[in-house]
């Protein structure tokens, strides 16, 4: 690796880190809080901005939902008292949940301003447990069950883990940012100890069919959700919202207690206020003005930019981790690309919770589509054991359709070649045509001076 390369490397990690700074700094100044440093007060916040009226994800949930968190967080922390590793914690609403469930918890990540939330919170986890939402995940948890949690700087491309040392290694949804996902594998094999798993979430590329799955079922669902948006039908509202509850929908899992949190509301202005002046510490003021003026996006019509290793390593990431693992468990699970960008706003309550088993209805399709095979899913949740596999590789869906990308690329090369060369065809063209236009229009200013010096004169109109 050349010094210019290690510089280029330097620059997209800086970039990588201030890219999270930012997010996380967008949603506080617009007085949300951020699942990514607490969801239980997130859920909180949510509830009290609808008047304590039912707490519901919607369309936001529909890929990366609470019974996904339920299962990392019951193999993550089976038992008070378990070593555990977050790679990619960001602020550190996982390593902060699994510390509430008795695990001594250690996050890594390379955002020195979501780290530094994620410290705040863990030092102010007691003060804040009041206002907790308690059915987060169907996981209550007590203030005596505190393990501990700790979050540390660090580059995982190029981490060193000390060998041996715990008993499970989570991940949720970053590792497909990892540039150097096999020495990183390597890495979570020999800081596992014997008996130790390897459990979380993640997403890879989206497959040929998955993609065609969106296509065909996103234009209809986006022509109903038009006809919704000019219609209003609360008859639909209705008879939907109680369809989801009769047939129990509940995999987002709505909770319908009416219950206010008492001082909530002073509570969360004291906590932004706080958190706010962690930010303003940690971030560069320029950085901190450029958050203050964007917003994140929620139209398709809104620009998204990417993290600089945004998706790095997701065409690979699936079939590396099942040839590199004993896998106890490998699923993949929602097949929709985007769906925030498919319908828009709720416009009042009613159509808020409709929204909601709207989306669980859409969950049990992408299910159906999983299981037939018409689509891959774009997530996996996997549980992995350190052992390497004995031979046997374990059957995954990407791998045919890693190599179909691989074609079309290969393909798509050929065609920016043959692209490429047609512009230059045309360019040359282009250019033969002036010059051919030029030489016609010299030709005949030739022919017109040929044609003035053979005209009669008449005698008395002597040439001199």
């Amino acid at each position: 690796m050349t010094s210019h390369t290690d510089e280029q490397y330097a620059q997209a990690l800086a970039g990588e880190g201030e890219y999270w700074d930012t997010f996380v700094a967008k949603w506080l100044l617009r007085g949300k809080m951020p699942g990514s440093i607490d969801f239980r007060i997130a859920f909180t916040q949510n509830r009290s901005e609808h008047d304590w009226r039912p707490f519901c994800l919607g369309m936001p949930g529909i890929n990366f939902r609470l019974r996904e968190i339920r299962y990392i967080l019951d193999k993550a922390a089976p038992r008070p008292g378990v070593r555990v590793l977050e790679l990619g914690c960001g602020a550190g609403w996982l390593s902060l949940e699994l510390a509430r469930l008795g695990a001594h918890v250690t996050g890594i990540d390379i955002s020195p301003t979501n780290l530094a939330l994620g410290r705040y919170m863990a030092e102010t986890n007691a003060r804040n447990f009041p206002y907790l939402y308690q059915g987060f995940a169907g996981l209550p948890c007590k203030l005596e069950d505190f393990g501990s949690v700790e979050y540390v700087f660090g580059d995982l491309n190029k981490i060193d883990l000390p060998p041996n040392e715990y008993d499970v290694v989570v991940v949720a949804d970053s590792l497909h940012h990892i540039a150097d996902m096999e020495r990183l594998v390597e890495q979570v094999r020999a800081t596992l100890k014997p008996d130790g798993v390897f459990v979380g979430i993640d997403h890879a590329f989206a497959t040929l069919r998955t993609t065609r799955f969106n296509i065909a079922v996103g234009t209809r669902f986006q022509q109903f959700y038009k006809w919704v948006t000019e219609n209003d039908p609360e008859w639909l509202y209705d008879h939907v919202i109680d369809l989801g509850k009769r047939h129990d929908w509940g995999v987002l899992n709505v909770d319908y207690s009416p219950e206010p949190v008492p001082g909530f509301e002073h509570f969360a202005r004291q906590l932004f206020e706080e958190l706010l002046e962690v930010v303003r510490r940690e971030m560069p003021a320029e950085m901190l003005a450029q958050a203050q003026v964007e917003k994140p996006p929620r139209q398709e019509s809104d620009p998204v930019e990417e993290s600089p290793f945004e998706d790095v390593s997701a065409e690979r990431l699936a079939g590396l981790l099942l040839e590199s693992f004993e896998a106890e468990h490998f699923s993949t699970i929602g097949p929709f690309i985007e769906p925030l960008l498919r319908i828009p706003e709720y416009r009042s309550q009613k159509e808020r919770v409709f929204q909601h088993y709207l989306s669980a209805m859409l969950i049990e399709l992408g299910e159906y589509a999983i299981a037939t095979e018409y689509a891959d899913g774009q997530w996996f949740l996997f549980c992995l054991k350190p052992e390497r596999p004995d031979g046997v590789r374990v059957q995954q869906p990407y791998s045919e359709a890693a190599k179909e990308i691989s074609q079309v690329r290969q393909l798509m090369g050929e065609v920016e070649k043959m692209r490429s060369y047609i512009q230059h065809l045309e360019a040359e063209n282009i250019r033969k045509d002036a010059a051919l236009k030029e030489a016609e229009q010299y030709q005949r200013r030739l022919e017109a001076e040929i044609a003035e010096l053979r005209r009669p004169r008449l005698p008395w109109k002597k040439r001199k």
